[in-house]
């Protein structure tokens, strides 16, 4: 740990959460190295409204709304995703004089950067939040070392950037209740954010209402659609578990069974047979966290050669990688991989060694303590 504990606090979105159990990753991610950070020794309040106001959540981490934050007295502010940095600015805190931003994705300058799929409104956006957090951030953190080339290409060394991947829960529930039981098929699951969710950002002085990434939602779906009548075919029913638009999803294709929090998402996995990874595109920056906690859960995963972090599998040996958008050969993996034996223990073990929340939020450590 740092030579003291710091007060940190982390910050994401400004909306109101009545229930916090997260559905989305960025959320989790939020909250996980929150704890984990607590777990260090660290004083850690999340900036978050809820209705109950000030909660000691557990030891040395608290829910603190916006509206009993006195800035000054964090030694840190650890931001969530652009969105983060954009809560802070909003509330007259940019200059904080120790900004970490852990960036949600790094986007280029214009349209058509390779490996990145934002274009249009919402990509400049991205692009102008990110000029600001070079201008204030003591530290960046990517989740890939494609990203942080990307950034070192438009903004150079300054500030330091660092590369910090998604982690995974060390202790997850038990099985319960199999959500598929009605299925006499064997199970394909996609779990995870189908996209154009609509959200908030200010440009110039004025909140501007976008939903984002609406082209990788037609995307997603259309190929989900398609991968579902090839399984069909195989006796392997294809669901789909996540939040995001879901309005031109196949019925009779895809199960979709809306989104689920991250307290019950784990039957979702633990009673399926194959987890599906899908790219966004032939080139892609950034990682699929959605790999970590399939393996992390015990079940194979079948994913597209050009998502970042396939090391995963290669090195556990638990799934198969296909071609990006060779829906047939997918497919075909899919089905191999439903009747196939797979070293979950060993697995499991390999996450746990080195791949754990607690092993992110010992990095940021060293970082913080540098700082």
């Amino acid at each position: 740990m740092t030579a003291r504990p710091l007060r940190i606090a982390t910050i994401y979105s400004a909306e109101v959460f009545d229930d916090f159990k997260p559905s989305r990753m960025s959320i989790l991610r939020w909250l996980r190295m929150s704890e984990s950070l607590a777990r260090a020794g660290h004083q850690v309040d999340m900036i978050i409204n809820t209705p109950q106001g000030v909660v000691q959540r557990r030891d040395r981490l608290r829910f603190v709304p916006t509206s009993e934050v006195c800035w000054e007295d964090y030694d840190v502010l650890k931001l969530s995703c652009q969105r983060g940095f954009d809560t802070v600015r909003s509330q007259g805190a940019a200059d904080h004089p120790c900004l970490v931003s852990r960036l949600a994705n790094v986007v280029g300058d214009g349209d058509h950067t390779r490996g990145v799929h934002y274009t249009g409104v919402e990509r400049a956006i991205l692009w102008e939040l990110q000029e600001q957090i070079r201008a204030k951030a003591r530290l960046v953190v990517v989740g890939t070392e494609d990203e942080k080339k990307l950034w070192h290409d438009h903004f150079g060394p300054d500030p330091e950037v660092v590369v910090i991947p998604t982690g995974v829960d060390r202790t997850i529930p038990r099985p319960r209740e199999n959500p598929y039981a009605e299925c006499p098929e064997k199970i394909a699951v996609y779990v995870g954010n189908l996209r154009a969710r609509r959200g908030e950002y200010r440009v110039g002085r004025k909140r501007v209402s976008l939903l984002g990434e609406q082209a990788t939602n037609d995307l997603l779906q259309d190929r989900l659609n398609r991968l579902g009548r090839l399984l069909k075919e195989k006796n392997i029913r294809l669901c789909a578990v996540g939040p995001g638009r879901a309005t031109h999803l196949d019925p009779t294709a895809v199960t979709y069974l809306g989104f689920v929090d991250c307290e019950s998402i784990w039957d979702y996995q633990y009673f399926a047979d194959v987890g599906i990874a899908l790219a966004f595109g032939p080139d892609q920056l950034y990682e699929s966290s959605k790999i970590y906690y399939y393996l992390r859960g015990g079940l194979p995963v079948v994913s597209e050669a050009s998502i970042a972090n396939n090391f995963l599998i290669r090195e556990t040996g638990m799934g198969l990688v296909s071609d990006f958008g060779d829906d047939r050969m997918m497919s075909e993996m899919i089905e191999a991989a439903v009747h196939r034996s797979w070293n979950t223990e060993a697995t499991v073990r390999y996450l746990l060694r080195a791949h754990t929340w607690d092993h992110r939020a010992a990095c940021y450590d060293r970082f913080l303590s540098a700082l």
